[in-house]
């Protein structure tokens, strides 16, 4: 949601609805091709203000109204596409990148501040969803074929297995974890 005005009310709107806001899951998400030597300052702009901008807003938001409930966890969607650069999607690289290294900024401050909120991040490799079906359809049949043998487990994930590592930050299994990254690629990145 990249509207600043509709988060509170969001927020408010979940609080009306459950007492209190616990947990928080960024994840906003679009994966655009970007042409580094055509591509246009809106384009760039587009990508950062939904993959970047409005996980700052959720995770701001969030933070408002989890510290009056004495904590909570924030779990922001990266990528692996935030830890490895791509020569296709220098704008979701960026994005991506920014999540991640926002986050382990957002959990310093929520450490500092004592408000017992923590900020990790999920890193998904390339999963079963709309979005990387659109963006394999970019790649060329060498590319795809690239990708699928770079996946050390040898397929892409189910979108359940990167809900039950959200699931996992979300809980209190893993209470003692704040500005950490878990990758969940399929060994993608073990290259």
């Amino acid at each position: 949601m990249t509207v600043e005005e509709r988060w509170p009310e969001v927020i408010a709107a979940v609080v009306a609805k459950y007492g209190r806001l616990d947990i928080m899951v960024n994840n906003a998400g679009i994966a655009a091709e970007t042409e580094l030597e055509t591509c246009d300052l809106a384009h760039w702009r587009s990508v950062n203000s939904v993959n970047m901008e409005a996980v700052f807003m959720g995770t701001q938001n969030a933070i408002k109204q989890m510290k009056l409930n004495g904590g909570g966890s924030i779990i922001n969607i990266s990528s692996i596409e935030g830890l490895v650069g791509d020569p296709r999607f220098g704008a979701y690289n960026a994005s991506k990148g920014g999540v991640r290294l926002f986050s382990k900024s957002a959990a310093l401050y929520c450490a500092e501040k004592k408000y017992n909120i923590r900020v990790n991040t999920l890193h998904p490799g390339f999963t079963k969803t709309p979005m990387v079906d659109d963006a394999i359809d970019m790649f060329s049949p060498d590319d795809a074929e690239r990708i699928n043998r770079e996946i050390v487990m040898g397929h892409m994930a189910e979108a359940v297995d990167q809900a039950y590592g959200i699931l996992f930050l979300a809980s209190d299994e893993s209470r003692y974890m704040t500005g950490t990254e878990l990758v969940i690629d399929g060994g993608f990145t073990c290259h």
